[in-house]
């Protein structure tokens, strides 16, 4: 499988790489946002950042993502107060893996589970996929993006909804509305309908020119899964 793994010296502008409509229009200025791991052994660059619109971005509070926070041990840095992941949802295009490929690990809670990418060196998660490179999206984590909470919404843009609550929650964060549940729904199809016609389904990061991942999916251990779900709280 091809991997482009790595960005030279010498190469020409970010934006001039980009396949299609990613690489913008006359008078926005596209940027980059560095992505990172705890320990910084694991790095790349989130691509095609304009007038701080990128992607969906989003609030997940469904319980797999509050496990998986838990079972990384890394709950406090992930989890908002609303026991939320901040997710942006972006094209496979527009990530970029650098260095630290040796590190990268894709762990599943079941074996039918999200393939979710993190830094084994730190546990550091990085993003989320499914289990095919055919479904064109990245939910990249924003605590892998070396931005204050400021930073995060004047270059992502804001949460546009807090989707997959969980039962029992006894405070529903004020995203969490018809309104705001119906604007996801429409934006996604759009991310993954655009991600085809602009080109942007790949190259994917995480996945080869064959379609198999570039790392074997490890499937968590189920007692460890089951601890790390018992420290979830209803009382957000």
């Amino acid at each position: 499988m091809s991997i482009d793994a790595t960005i030279g010296v010498d190469s020409p502008p970010i934006a001039a790489n980009l396949p299609g409509a990613l690489a913008g229009h006359p008078g926005h200025v596209m940027t980059s946002l560095p992505i990172r791991c705890t320990c910084g052994e694991v790095h790349g660059t989130l691509e095609g950042v304009a007038d701080g619109r990128v992607g969906l971005r989003l609030s997940c509070l469904c319980v797999d993502c509050q496990t998986y926070a838990h079972l990384l041990g890394r709950a406090d840095e992930i989890l908002d107060a609303d026991g939320g992941t901040d997710v942006v949802q972006v094209a496979p295009a527009r990530v970029r893996i650098d260095e630290g490929l040796r590190n990268l690990r894709c762990t599943r809670l079941t074996d039918k589970g999200l393939f979710r990418w993190n830094a084994r060196c730190c546990d550091s998660p990085i993003g989320n996929t499914v289990s095919s490179r055919r479904v064109p999206f990245i939910g990249v984590l924003t605590s892998c993006l070396d931005l204050s909470a400021d930073e995060r919404d004047a270059r992502l843009g804001p949460v546009r909804a807090s989707v997959n609550l969980p039962a029992g929650l006894e405070r529903r964060p004020a995203n969490a509305g018809f309104g705001a549940q119906l604007s996801v729904v429409l934006r996604s199809i759009g991310l993954l309908s655009g991600a085809y016609l602009r080109g942007t389904h790949r190259p994917h990061p995480f996945f080869g020119d064959d379609g198999t991942p570039i790392v074997t999916p490890e499937v968590a251990d189920a007692d460890e899964v089951a601890a790390a779900r018992a420290r979830i709280t209803r009382s957000a």
